[in-house]
């Protein structure tokens, strides 16, 4: 399809080119477009026809690449199935020995078709081809052969923390706050966890991917920074309180509550952490009770 647009491409280039020849030869502009530009317009019909030339060359070579190889596994499977024709289990499973020689010759050149075809792994657009035709892609380089912008939605990618990574699950809901979009706070969900680590300046972090719930900017880029919030769990109409309140000490947690003029250490049983500061108080503290905090 691509090879199809560029010649198209092409042939209207060269079409207005001999357009423009045609015209400086004419009584009007004979005298006026100077012999130097005249020969650089030859020199552009003759690049763009050999292009034209080198297009049509390259589309007849993947046309007859593509039909011995159809003509190969057409072969093989041919074959295949008149072995199968010819199976007679009474011949000590010689037939049955050809079929799978004969099978195993389709695999491998489906496999050799499939290892020559570079293939995307998701539906989307070609924005950039950093290679040449000819060149060698070296494998595990950082720099890519082919840049593909997906169809599909954009997603963030998080590496999160190996302490912190156990809390989350898929399914969890994310604020995730996008930098060039300050005011706005978009909705997303946790897809996805990728089970292998990933090592950052010694540190081991997990990625993330989390999709957005809702419409984003026609104005996002890939590459934009975000910063997320997952909510691994939530509850209402609970107890809190701030975490400097409580002291942790051989395994245990108290707070200090201010009681009838008088400081009681009490112990507490802790729930959920948020990100702002506030601690679950499962049992320990009653609704109202007043804790202090040690300056």
């Amino acid at each position: 399809m691509a090879l199809n647009e560029l010649e198209g491409k092409v042939l209207t280039i060269r079409d207005q080119l001999e357009q423009a020849r045609i015209t400086i030869e004419t009584s009007g502009y004979r005298d006026i477009v100077s012999t130097t530009d005249k020969n650089s317009l030859d020199t552009y019909k003759l690049n763009i026809n050999t292009a034209y030339s080198n297009l049509l060359t390259a589309k007849a070579d993947i046309a007859l690449a593509k039909a011995n190889a159809d003509d190969a596994i057409n072969s093989a499977r041919s074959t295949v199935f008149n072995l199968e024709n010819q199976l007679d289990v009474s011949q000590n499973g010689l037939y049955e020995a050809q079929v799978k020689e004969a099978r195993a010759k389709v695999q491998l050149l489906m496999e050799q078709i499939r290892d020559v075809t570079l293939k995307s792994p998701v539906d989307g657009k070609v924005v950039r081809v950093n290679k040449k035709a000819g060149e060698t892609a070296q494998a595990g380089s950082l720099d890519p052969v082919v840049s593909v912008l997906p169809l599909i939605p954009f997603e963030v990618d998080a590496d999160i923390y190996e302490e912190d990574v156990v809390l989350v699950s898929v399914g969890n809901n994310v604020d995730i706050y996008l930098i060039p979009f300050p005011e706005k706070i978009f909705k997303g969900k946790v897809v996805s966890i990728d089970p292998a680590e990933k090592a950052i300046e010694g540190v081991i972090y997990y990625e993330v991917n989390i999709a957005f719930e809702e419409e984003i900017p026609e104005s996002l880029k890939p590459g934009m920074t975000a910063d997320v919030n997952i909510k691994t769990g939530t509850k209402q109409d609970v107890i809190i309180i701030p975490e400097d309140a409580i002291t942790r000490h051989n395994g245990k947690s108290t707070v200090n509550v201010s009681k009838n003029g008088r400081i009681q250490e009490r112990e507490v049983i802790l729930g959920l952490e948020g990100t702002d500061g506030m601690v679950e108080i499962i049992s320990g503290l009653q609704v109202g009770e007043k804790v202090v905090i040690e300056q």
